[in-house]
C-alpha cells in the first residue's frame, strides 16, 4: 500500500502490491503511468508506504515507510526493475523474462512507471 495526499502527514496515497526493497529503497512498479497515485506523486513526492510483514492468528505486524518518491519512466530502467521485482510474484526468473519480453514487444512497458522511495522515517508495530 502506498499512501498519498493528506492521508499520512501530507504524504501522497496509492496502492501497489508489486514491490521489492533494494539498497535500502523501495521499488514499486505501476501498471499505468496515468494512475492517480502516479499523478499525485508528480504533485507531491512525499509518500507513505505500508507493508503487512507477517500475519498469524490474532496478530498483524506492519512496517510504515515515509519518504520521498522518484518516478522513473526510462524503458531500460523499467526492464531492470521488472527483472528484479517480478520473480517475487511469478514462479521463476524464466517466467519473469518471458513476461517482460511480451511487455517490450507490445510496447506496454512504455506505459508503466517505476516509483523509488527513499525512506526518511520507518516505523513498525504489532496489532
Amino acid at each position: 500500500m502506498l499512501a498519498s495526499n493528506g492521508l499520512t502527514q501530507g504524504a501522497t496515497a496509492c496502492y501497489s502490491d508489486k514491490f521489492r526493497v533494494f539498497d535500502g529503497q523501495v521499488h514499486i512498479i505501476f501498471v499505468s503511468n496515468k494512475a492517480k497515485s502516479v499523478r499525485n506523486i508528480e504533485k507531491n513526492p512525499k509518500v507513505c508506504f505500508g507493508i503487512n510483514v507477517e500475519w498469524r492468528q490474532g496478530e498483524i505486524r506492519c512496517v510504515l515507510i515515509r519518504g520521498r518518491a522518484e518516478l522513473i519512466n526510462d524503458v531500460d530502467v523499467l526492464r531492470q526493475a521488472h527483472l528484479k521485482i517480478l520473480p517475487k510474484y511469478l514462479s521463476s526468473i524464466k517466467e519473469a523474462e518471458n513476461f517482460l519480453q511480451k511487455l517490450v514487444a507490445s510496447g506496454e512497458i512504455g506505459k508503466r512507471t517505476l516509483v523509488i522511495i527513499r525512506p526518511e522515517i520507518t516505523s513498525s508495530w504489532k496489532i
